[in-house]
């Protein structure tokens, strides 16, 4: 299946599985990191449009919606909101340490996860993305 949404996840998945660490500084999770690390959200603020008063606010945050949406050129729908939120969870809830044990949560929770959201996709039409202005 070919789709914007399912892409978006498949990428943050992706960037997850080989960073192979959370996104954290001084204990909390961050959208981005002074190393470079993002988090599930964060993969898709770009430097441009990232802004370090983000950290701290929600995923569900207008603030931290518009600079996904800023980076990556449209609105995004009400369901990839809700996967974004979704994912970001999954980052946060991951064991710190060991790595293997980080990386084994998320592929177990991102493969049922990505079940759902191909089932999600194939059962709703197709909704039209719209630029950002």
């Amino acid at each position: 299946m070919n789709h914007p949404t399912l892409d978006m996840f498949d990428q943050i998945a992706e960037h997850l599985l080989t960073q192979g660490r959370k996104c954290m500084e001084d204990g909390q999770c961050r959208y981005h990191d002074i190393n470079g690390a993002r988090c599930a959200i964060g993969y898709f603020i770009s430097s441009e449009h990232y802004d370090p008063r983000l950290e701290g606010k929600g995923a569900n945050s207008q603030d931290v919606l518009w600079a996904v949406m800023k980076s990556i050129g449209r609105k995004l729908t009400d369901y990839e909101k809700a996967m974004l939120h979704r994912l970001q969870t999954i980052h946060d809830m991951a064991p710190e340490e060991p790595m293997p044990r980080t990386v084994h949560f998320w592929a177990t929770e991102l493969s049922h996860f990505r079940e759902e959201v191909v089932k999600h996709l194939e059962a709703h039409a197709d909704q039209p993305t719209t630029k950002v202005g």
